[in-house]
C-alpha cells in the first residue's frame, strides 16, 4: 500500500472525459502534508490552544499596562484594581503556564508521521472549527451526506469546546474514517491519508469514497484554515492539476457567479461541498451503497 500511496507513483490514466489524469503533484503533496498535520491529533491540540488563548490575552493586557500604566488598569475577577507587585507575580505565573502549554502542543506536533493519527474526535472538532457555527456545519456535512439527513438539525452556536457537529451522528463521522481506514484501527494514518487522496484524484469510475476527500481538498485550498477560500488560494492548484485549458471551467464550476473578472471571490466550506456534489451526483449514490454495505456487515465488499 505504501508504494501505491506515495506521490510520484504510476500515472493516473485517462479521466471520464478522455483527458489525462495527473498523479499527485509535488505541490499537492506539500499541501496534503500540511492538511494532515492540521487534522491529526486536532482534538488535544485544540483543547490546549483554547486553554492557552485567555492566558495570552491576559498577558497582552498586562504588557499594555507595562507600557502605559497611567491609562491601562489591571483588575482581578471581582473588578478590583491590582497593585504593581501583584501584577508582576501574575505575569510571571502566566509566562510559566504559557510555556508549559506550548511545550505540550509542541510535543504533539513533534510526533513523526507514523505516530500521527486522525481519530473520529479529531475530525469532529476540526469540522466544527472550520464551520464556526453549528448551523453552517449541519448544512455542510448533510450536503456531503445526502443519503443521511439527520432530523431536527440544531442551529444554535457550537458549545465550547465542540463535541461533534450538530446534526451529524457519531456513526457518520466514524463512517468518514472507516471508508479510508485500510488497517481497521479506527483512525487514519499518513499512509492511508495519501492513499485516499491519490485514489480520488485518479478515480475514473466515480465510485471511490469521497467524504473525507472533499474535506481535505477544501483544506488544501484554505491556506489559513479560515473556513473559506479565495480565488487566488484556489487558482494555482487547479492550474497545476488541470492546465490552462480547463482552469477557467474548473474555477467557474467551484466559484460560480462569485467568480469575477478581477479575480475576486470567496468560497465557503458549504459552497464548496455544494459545488462538488453537483459535479459528482453519481458519487452520492455510490456513498449510499457503501453505507448500506457497512450496515449489513459487508466491509470486504465495500472496500
Amino acid at each position: 500500500m505504501a508504494a501505491v500511496a506515495a506521490a510520484g507513483g504510476a500515472g493516473g490514466g485517462a479521466g471520464k472525459d478522455g483527458s489525462e489524469v495527473k498523479d499527485v503533484t509535488q505541490n499537492e503533496q506539500r499541501e496534503l502534508k500540511r492538511v494532515f498535520d492540521f487534522l491529526a491529533d486536532f482534538a488535544p491540540k485544540h483543547k490546549l490552544r483554547k486553554e492557552l488563548q485567555p492566558k495570552l490575552e491576559r498577558k497582552q493586557k498586562i504588557m499594555s499596562y507595562k507600557r502605559n500604566p497611567d491609562t491601562v488598569k489591571i483588575v482581578d475577577d471581582t473588578g478590583v484594581e491590582l497593585p504593581p507587585e501583584v501584577i508582576d507575580k501574575e505575569l510571571q505565573r502566566l509566562e510559566e503556564e504559557i510555556a508549559e502549554i506550548q511545550r505540550k502542543i509542541d510535543g504533539i506536533d513533534a510526533k513523526n508521521d507514523f505516530e500521527k493519527k486522525i481519530h473520529p474526535r479529531d475530525l469532529q472538532q476540526a469540522l466544527a472549527y472550520l464551520g464556526k457555527t453549528a448551523d453552517k456545519v449541519c448544512c455542510r456535512l448533510t450536503s456531503c451526506f445526502p443519503h443521511r439527513r439527520a432530523p431536527g438539525l440544531l442551529t444554535r452556536p457550537i458549545p465550547s469546546p465542540p463535541t461533534r457537529p450538530p446534526g451529524i451522528s457519531q456513526k457518520e463521522i466514524e463512517d468518514m474514517i472507516w471508508e479510508v481506514d485500510e488497517n481497521l484501527d479506527g483512525c487514519v494514518d499518513w499512509e492511508e491519508f495519501q492513499l485516499m487522496f491519490r485514489r480520488n484524484i485518479t478515480d475514473k469510475t466515480g465510485l471511490e469514497p469521497f467524504q473525507l476527500f472533499n474535506v481535505v481538498q477544501f483544506c488544501m485550498y484554505d491556506k489559513d484554515f479560515s473556513g473559506q477560500v479565495s480565488v487566488d488560494e484556489t487558482m494555482h492548484m487547479l492550474f497545476a492539476r488541470y492546465g490552462k485549458e480547463r482552469l477557467e471551467a474548473e474555477m467557474k464550476a467551484l466559484f460560480g457567479d462569485s467568480l469575477h473578472a478581477d479575480g475576486n471571490g470567496t468560497l465557503t466550506f458549504l459552497d464548496y461541498l455544494k459545488a462538488v456534489n453537483k459535479r459528482m451526483p453519481g458519487r452520492a449514490a455510490a456513498a449510499t451503497g457503501k453505507a448500506g454495505m457497512r450496515a449489513t456487515g459487508g466491509a470486504g465488499a465495500a472496500r
